[in-house]
């Protein structure tokens, strides 16, 4: 019993070491493994989505990273892929939207900017952005009216103010872009 332990005890101690060794380097190695899996927000997401693919947000999100790396080209896929999957996600409509805008791609960028406000019309980013769009596209009295209805929501949008007043100036309506402009001001 007790003795035998006793004796044994140098020989016992060096078993359980040598186990406890083995088990920190096998958690060791998946530590590695699980941080070079998680280095980035990009690498996080498509491990994920190796798991659960058939989530929308993490082609939200996955787009998103992209997009943070500057691979416009790739975001798009992933937002595409996230509207496949939920038609009605808002958080996709308005990131593809904005992506579509930085490729050029205006007609599509404005269709999803618009898709979007459906799903939330108080949106004063979405507004903005739909506004921006609609000026790249040169139509003016269409930005003007998202530009105003960011305004509305967000009084204090001081990047807004100065869309519309640069809108409103090529419009003609001076005295009311320089209305917008001081208020720009003002606000910053």
């Amino acid at each position: 019993g007790g003795e035998t332990l006793i004796r044994r005890w140098p020989e016992i101690k060096r078993g359980v070491i040598t186990a406890m060794a083995l088990v920190l380097s096998v958690y060791a190695i998946m530590t590695w493994r699980q941080v070079h899996t998680w280095e980035n927000a990009t690498s996080l997401f498509t491990h994920a989505l190796q798991v659960a693919s058939d989530h929308p947000l993490l082609y939200n999100n996955l787009g998103a990273a992209l997009e943070r790396e500057g691979k416009i080209r790739e975001a798009v896929y992933y937002y595409e892929k996230a509207l496949q999957l939920t038609p009605d996600d808002f958080d996709a409509h308005y990131n593809l939207g904005l992506t579509l805008m930085k490729l050029g791609r205006l007609d599509e960028a404005v269709l999803h900017s618009l898709e979007a406000l459906k799903l939330q019309p108080d949106h004063p980013y979405a507004h903005y952005n739909t506004g921006f769009a609609m000026t790249q596209k040169g139509s003016l009295g269409e930005a003007e009216k998202h530009y105003r209805e960011a305004l509305r929501l967000l009084p204090d949008f001081s990047d807004a103010h100065i869309k519309l007043a640069a809108v409103l100036n090529r419009q003609g309506k001076i005295e009311d872009a320089i209305r917008h402009y001081t208020e720009a001001l003002r606000i910053d």
